[in-house]
């Protein structure tokens, strides 16, 4: 085993995703060294999308990511809700420039690889990060002033040791890090099962591309689209009620067990599924709101924290703020790490946890039985659309500290 001495400025982070790589940028631009433990052998993702919504677009904009994202990124013009049954467009909620003036930063989305990567190369071009992939961490032991982790190459084989004086848990719902300091079992399965696919806009049936996010409401099935990489292509995801796939983030997905489902929709949703080629699923878990994310010198962030379901497409804007929060937590207890962290915990779980709330009661609203819906798509249709945009304001305008 070797072990690799680091000075006292560094922390350390398990998991090179979306939030551990924000966090070691944001810890990078208060001065602190990060080294960054990642299990895969690179910055891969699936092919799937993500919406940046403006608490988390002002965080990377704030990072000096802006020209990046905006070669990849698409800014819907709005999000356009419909009936699946019938086709019926109930409403629309402004977003483009009104988002941008009320918020002050837009909304956006891209795909899930092409974030990724944005985040990955700016982590390599400071001199700050280190990232160290193919790297699984197996133990910690936390000390009153600092931390140890040891950590397993998967192609080696080899053991290391890293010392910091800090270790964040940014290693995913299933997290290892979370199991060492609270213990509290694997995520809880939600019944529900999510299917993503892409499709070229030149393909797409009429009405699926151009910008802007639309949201389809049924019992059977709910199902998102928007564009990503400039509008080139379409991203799909459908969620439904299933038995589990299989663990794993990137089944293949039996379109029959997907066609069964949308048999009762309209002609639009059949054919939009029709034109995905290849669907992958994962099964959606999340975990009643947490009473800590910390422990002296450990702290756990995005999904590892907070697991929450996609019905307010929060779960990587919560760890993009995950990652501000720490920052500026460090800064205000002049990086005392225990503190800062505590801080960090405090400033976040009632947050999260109303997210987490709101994110419950969409599924329910989104997949209401009839005769229910009916008074649910009355009052959709109804509201005027600033109203459906306002209603978030709360979210939207939070970010950083929340």
């Amino acid at each position: 085993m070797s072990t690799k001495p680091l000075d006292k400025r560094t922390i350390i982070v398990a998991g090179g995703g979306i939030g551990g790589l924000t966090v070691a940028l944001t810890l990078a631009h208060q001065g602190l060294r990060v080294v960054v433990l990642e299990k895969a052998s690179g910055p891969k993702e699936f092919g799937a999308g993500i919406q940046l919504s403006p608490n988390a677009s002002r965080i990377l904009l704030d990072l000096g990511l802006g020209d990046a994202l905006k070669e990849k990124w698409t800014l819907p013009k709005n999000i356009r809700i419909f009936k699946s049954r019938t086709g019926e467009m109930l409403n629309t909620v402004p977003l483009g420039k009104l988002a941008l003036e009320r918020y002050g930063s837009p909304y956006g989305v891209i795909h899930r690889a092409d974030l990724l990567q944005i985040l990955h190369d700016s982590c390599q071009a400071s001199p700050d990060i280190t990232l160290e992939y193919d790297s699984n961490v197996d133990e910690l032991a936390a000390y009153p002033r600092g931390v140890t982790v040891q950590a397993t190459n998967v192609r080696t084989m080899k053991i290391h040791e890293f010392s910091g004086i800090g270790l964040i848990g940014a290693d995913g719902s299933r997290s290892n890090i979370r199991k060492q300091i609270l213990d509290d079992g694997p995520p809880k399965s939600t019944g529900f099962v999510a299917w993503r696919g892409m499709v070229s806009a030149r393909k797409a049936p009429d009405g699926f591309s151009g910008r802007f996010t639309g949201l389809w409401l049924s019992r059977n099935l709910h199902l998102v689209h928007y564009p990503v990489r400039k509008g080139n292509w379409v991203n799909v995801v459908a969620v439904l009620r299933q038995q589990s796939p299989g663990e794993g983030w990137s089944n293949i997905g039996d379109p029959d067990i997907l066609n069964a489902h949308a048999k009762s929709l309209c002609l639009d949703i059949r054919e939009l599924i029709a034109t995905v080629k290849e669907w992958r699923t994962w099964e959606l878990f999340d975990r009643p709101p947490a009473k800590f994310i910390s422990d002296g010198p450990v702290a756990l962030l995005g999904d590892a924290a907070h697991p929450i379901l996609p019905f307010t497409a929060q779960g990587g804007a919560l760890a993009i703020e995950d990652a501000a929060a720490i920052a500026t937590a460090l800064v205000e207890t002049d990086g005392k790490v225990p503190s800062a962290f505590r801080l960090y915990e405090n400033w976040r779980l009632s947050r999260t946890a109303r997210v987490w709330r709101e994110s419950r009661k969409n599924s329910q609203i989104y997949h209401i039985p009839y005769p229910m819906n009916i008074f649910r798509d009355a009052w959709i249709r109804n509201s005027q659309p600033l109203d459906l945009l306002t209603r978030y304001d709360w979210l939207y305008g939070g970010g950083k500290t929340g």
